[in-house]
């Protein structure tokens, strides 16, 4: 599997599960839809006032597994910060039209933009039984 592979998988799928881990170590997963790739980082829309929010500020490692209905997948690891600047918001909400389901334009402050800086990409076909690095999009 390719970058471009990658990026269509994560379309296919439709939604993402993002995982963090609590100030104690457990380790939190939930979906995650309207992600996409800016400048060869994966980025997603959030409500800032979150616990997953809070998780990432605590520790900023995550990874982002997506799943397409085949059954192939990607796991997506890095260091995740969180965006409030305003030109990021703007960003996202453009890219991101379902957003205004949810807030009140680009520069309302409940938006944040969860910016991971991928460090590892894997992919597990369903014909296949072990995963296989998939080399990064450069910058």
């Amino acid at each position: 599997m390719d970058f471009g592979q990658v990026k269509q998988l994560i379309d296919a799928a439709g939604v993402g599960y993002l995982a963090t881990a609590t100030d104690d170590g457990v380790p939190k997963v939930r979906p995650m839809a309207g992600c996409v790739w800016v400048d060869g980082e994966l980025w997603c829309a959030s409500f800032l006032k979150t616990d997953k929010v809070d998780q990432i500020q605590a520790n900023p490692q995550v990874e982002f597994c997506f799943m397409d209905p085949q059954w192939n997948h990607v796991r997506i690891g890095g260091d995740c910060r969180i965006s409030t600047d305003t030109d990021d918001r703007r960003r996202i909400y453009g890219l991101l039209p379902e957003l205004a389901e949810y807030v009140q334009g680009a520069e309302d402050p409940k938006l944040a933009v969860l910016r991971t800086t991928v460090g590892q990409i894997r992919a597990m076909t369903s014909d296949a039984r072990r995963y296989v690095e998939v080399p990064l999009e450069p910058a």
